[in-house]
């Protein structure tokens, strides 16, 4: 029984370390054991400058998190113990020693974060190693050239293309999960999502794509509007709304998402500090109500409903859309807003658009291959309305007396 209370206690050390040296200089390596105990990423700044956390930043997030997972199968699983952790950095050999500890074990009992540092060894480099040199700014394509199957000098030229390939590098090197600020939030689908658990569970699962897909391949299917696709082929869930978002990429999706984007951009703007300017396309203005706003009372009131609607539970943005192609945005909206009287009365104006359209609408629309016609020979119409109008000025001036 002694045996195994003195060995409790030994393993129990490196985190009791912390109550027991109050004020006093603990070694880094038992900073990052206790991080790793909470499972969170390390906050203590020297902590994160010797284990290669500050460098792995500028991969995002997700670059911190693997880094995380293999010093946790280094010291809780391997049993490395946090002082030959710290001696092996000191020494300037901890790239060489984390191989030494991990080659032994068989490939497929590695997890995934020990091929991941393969490929960012360079993050734990000791300053002044030939791969240590990595210019900050290169952080990031070297992110992209360690999945994406192209040579170095291919991806930094591929990157900064036209859409959608700067689309998809964008998203690798935010971390895989974009912001309302920019526009991969609506691009990639992430506002179909209403919650952060919803959120992480996506970017989860396009991390998981692209771990098993080409650079190229990614790119030919968003062009394609074939991401869901691909998410099925590899048995990935994904919600009726994300394959509505992403049916029509890499154009714009209905408006109604449209609306959504916005209404995400504006509560993000409202939680942080970050000004941005929240434009509306006229389409979407014309279908929910904005294009009738006189006064900025009026656009507010529109947001607060909207804003109100998408944070109900159980509502759709598809519902929504229906609603708007139908005209009754205002009886379909009535169920989930709790309306003031002049409330009610401003919107039954405001809620208006050009739907239902008119019963001749659908075959004015059949004229439209005429119109076109007409409208690509107005050129030469005009042409010879001018050639007519200069013959008839010719014969007034030259026929005789």
């Amino acid at each position: 029984m002694g045996k195994k209370r003195k060995k409790c206690q030994k393993e129990a050390w490196p985190l009791h370390t912390f109550r027991c040296r109050p004020g006093q200089s603990i070694k880094t390596a038992y900073h990052l054991l206790r991080a790793i105990a909470e499972d969170e990423i390390p906050t203590d700044q020297e902590t994160r400058r010797d284990y290669g956390f500050t460098r792995a930043a500028a991969l995002g997030w997700y670059a911190e998190c693997y880094l995380l997972g293999l010093y946790k199968g280094l010291l809780v699983i391997l049993r490395v113990s946090p002082d030959d952790l710290h001696r092996w950095r000191l020494e300037g050999r901890l790239v060489e020693h984390i191989k030494s500890v991990y080659e032994p074990v068989p490939p497929e009992y590695r997890g995934e974060y020990y091929p991941w540092f393969l490929q960012h060894q360079y993050l734990l480099e000791a300053p002044g190693h030939k791969s240590a040199t990595v210019d900050i700014l290169t952080l990031p394509f070297r992110a992209a050239w360690s999945f994406a199957h192209a040579s170095f000098d291919h991806i930094r030229v591929k990157v900064w293309g036209p859409s959608p390939n700067r689309a998809y590098f964008e998203l690798w090197i935010q971390g895989l999960v974009p912001s309302p600020f920019i526009s991969e939030w609506m691009r990639y689908g992430f506002l179909s999502t209403f919650s952060e658990a919803e959120m992480s569970d996506l970017d989860l699962r396009y991390r998981y794509l692209f771990f098993h897909h080409s650079f190229e391949e990614f790119c030919a299917a968003y062009r394609t509007s074939g991401i869901p696709a691909l998410f099925d082929r590899h048995s990935l869930p994904c919600s009726i709304l994300f394959r509505d978002v992403m049916s029509c990429t890499p154009w714009l999706p209905k408006t109604v998402w449209r609306l959504k984007y916005y209404i995400d951009l504006l509560a993000a703007v409202r939680g942080s500090r970050v000004g941005a300017r929240l434009d509306l396309t006229s389409a979407v203005a014309s279908d929910y109500g904005f294009a009738n706003c006189r006064t900025d009372g009026d656009a507010k009131l529109l947001s607060r409903i909207y804003t109100h609607y998408f944070s109900h539970p159980g509502t759709s943005p598809l519902d929504l859309h229906e609603a708007c192609m139908e005209g009754t945005l205002l009886e379909y909206l009535e169920p989930f807003i709790e309306w003031k009287p002049t409330e009610r009365t401003r919107c039954r104006k405001l809620l208006k658009n050009i739907y239902p359209p008119p019963w001749w609408f659908p075959k004015a629309m059949k004229l439209r291959p005429l119109y076109h016609t007409l409208n690509a020979w107005k050129p030469y119409a005009y042409l010879m309305f001018g050639i007519v109008v200069l013959g008839l000025a010719l014969y007034n001036v030259l026929r005789p007396v």
